[in-house]
Order: structure tokens, then C-alpha cells, then sequence
């Protein structure tokens, strides 16, 4: 089953050629069986008092939903060096998913991440918390700044969309973070 849903939504995009710009392709829905490795959002994770929180002095409030969600600015990428530990989720962090920290949209959100000066794009599940300071609008793992064109840089400047509650919601209710799409 999950085979056949991966080849319709990969038939799909088979007609999306080169006679089609990058903005014209939408995020592919996903189905709740899609495939092995799918993200899921994440079982609610209770916030801290009053659900704001304060790091560095600037107080964050985190919001309810991320539909309708559209920030532009720079990303950064975490690796190796935070692999397995713990985010503010409660997930253990694995470099090799498609996973992200934002400072205020809903964890088990899933978020369109687009690299502006190459048009690569992917689908992350938010489940941490920053970044913090620098000017950044997201921090991504590993795996999706591969994706995205932007291991050697270290950052990027990115489009970062929030995806229709409906489709995080089809996506399932349980589960952890695991793997996300990527297409260039």
C-alpha cells in the first residue's frame, strides 16, 4: 500500500519538468500511510508555565498552530555534535532525520524550508527549540541542509512556510520524529 502511494505521488511530480519554476510545485500532502520514515507530529509536550518561555533574556510565546505561518531570514544547521541528545520536545536528536528547531511554532509541526538562491526545498518536523540570537529563523539537522545546498556555508537564507494543520494532522497523531521529503 505505502509502495503504491509513493509511486502515485512520485508519478505526480514526473510532470513537473524544467518547463515549471520551483514556486509553481507545491509540497506533495501527505497521505497518513505514505511510506516507512514519514514524520509525524509528535504527541502534544506540555510548556513551561503560562506557555511562554525566556532564554537570553528574550521571552518567547510559542504559538498554536503553524498553518498560515511564512518567515524569511537565515538558517543554520545542527550535526554531530548534538547527536542523540535530548531536544525540547523530549525526541532524542538524529542528524540523519528531517527535523528543525524553532523558537515558537508548535512542536510536530511540519514546515516547508526553502534554500532562496538554489530553490531547494524540504519538509522538516519541527521538535526543538531555537535557534536563539544570531538572526536566525531556524535551525535544520543534517540531513536537511544536505538537502538543502548548505553544509558547506553553514547557513543559508531560507523560506520558511507552516504547513496546513490538516496535513500534519493526516500525517498521524503518534510517533516520533523520523525522516521528512526532500525534493530538489
Amino acid at each position: 500500500m505505502a509502495a503504491m502511494i509513493l509511486g502515485m505521488l512520485l508519478m505526480s511530480l514526473a510532470g513537473t519538468g524544467c518547463g515549471h519554476s520551483q514556486k509553481e510545485l507545491q509540497p506533495p500532502r501527505l497521505p497518513q500511510a505514505l511510506a516507512p520514515g514519514t514524520p509525524k507530529p509528535l504527541p502534544s509536550v506540555p510548556l513551561p508555565r503560562g506557555g511562554s518561555y525566556t532564554v537570553k533574556g528574550q521571552t518567547y510565546y510559542p504559538l498554536n498552530q503553524s498553518d498560515g505561518y511564512s518567515a524569511s531570514g537565515r538558517a543554520s544547521y545542527y550535526g554531530r555534535r548534538f547527536q542523540g541528545r535530548k531536544t525540547a520536545s523530549g525526541d532524542r536528536y538524529n542528524m540523519h532525520h528531517f527535523t528543525a528547531a524553532h523558537p515558537t511554532l508548535p512542536f510536530g509541526s511540519l514546515v516547508r524550508v526553502t534554500n532562496l538562491k538554489n530553490r531547494r526545498w524540504v519538509i522538516v518536523q519541527v521538535n526543538d527549540r531555537g535557534p536563539f540570537g544570531s538572526g536566525r529563523v531556524i535551525d535544520v539537522s543534517y540531513a536537511a541542509a544536505k538537502s538543502l545546498g548548505m553544509l558547506k556555508t553553514g547557513t543559508a537564507r531560507v523560506l520558511v512556510e507552516g504547513l496546513e494543520d490538516e496535513a500534519n494532522a493526516e500525517a498521524g497523531t503518534a510517533g516520533s520524529s523520523t525522516n521528512g521529503i526532500s525534493l530538489e
